[in-house]
């Protein structure tokens, strides 16, 4: 950074695999003046847009994801961050009890995974993240309130909504799940029109971010004797 002047930066995910390194950077984009996203796209999906009007009066939302071998460690960030944006959570602990003892190594060399099951308590409710050894489950999401039970399958792009309304009679909905091509070029499009965009802003992701870091590498530190501050997961 010594030697540009670029004042719109995209991350990606994981920003960065300690959180003093998160905060480190806060503060020198802070000083910089520059503006940051983090790449969570699921914020630019119509669906989850959607999802975010119908919900925006539930008192407690609660979302479950459960599948096999979906890369906890390197994908739990875009799940809770999707939580956030359609729960409006701003306050997060997590509980590792039930994550699996040890880890697993990612597809990636030198990067580590994460099976069992991961608890995360919000001031809207609680995020359960499965992640299932040796089996052929495909992940699920179920989003559920005092009003609403949401069933969403993005592999198959489709969820089945019940509702109050409706008397718990599920209504089935399709959505595209938009590439990473497809949103990238939206949102850059967007930072140059109007210097925004849809994504996570930096200083909101970090929260997300601070609460998975610590969670995988106290789970470390706990059943592997890990002693780095750096959280290998990518």
């Amino acid at each position: 950074m010594e030697n540009t002047s670029i004042k719109n930066y995209i991350l990606e995910k994981v920003v960065f695999q300690s959180v003093e390194d998160l905060y480190e950077m806060k503060k020198e984009f802070d000083e910089r003046g520059v503006k940051v996203w983090v790449n969570c796209p699921r914020r630019n999906m119509d669906f989850y847009k959607k999802l975010k009007e119908i919900l925006q009066k539930e008192d407690s939302i609660n979302y479950l994801i459960e599948g096999s071998d979906w890369g906890m460690g390197c994908n739990s960030i875009h799940l809770l961050d999707i939580y956030a944006f359609f729960s409006g959570a701003s306050e997060f602990s997590a509980d590792i009890e039930r994550l699996d003892a040890g880890h697993i190594s990612s597809k990636r060399s030198g990067y580590f995974e994460f099976t069992g099951q991961l608890d995360i308590d919000t001031n809207k409710g609680q995020v359960t993240m499965r992640s299932v050894k040796d089996r052929d489950i495909n992940l699920i999401a179920v989003i559920t309130s005092n009003h609403y039970q949401i069933f969403v399958d993005e592999s198959r792009g489709k969820a089945w909504i019940h509702s109050v309304e409706s008397d718990w009679d599920f209504k089935e909905t399709e959505f595209d799940v938009l590439y990473v091509s497809q949103t990238t070029k939206m949102n850059v499009e967007a930072i140059l029109d109007r210097g925004d965009c849809e994504l996570t802003p930096y200083n909101e992701s970090l929260k997300y971010h601070e609460v998975l870091l610590d969670a995988f590498l106290n789970h470390l530190k706990k059943t592997d004797d890990y002693r780095e501050s750096a959280c290998p997961i990518t």
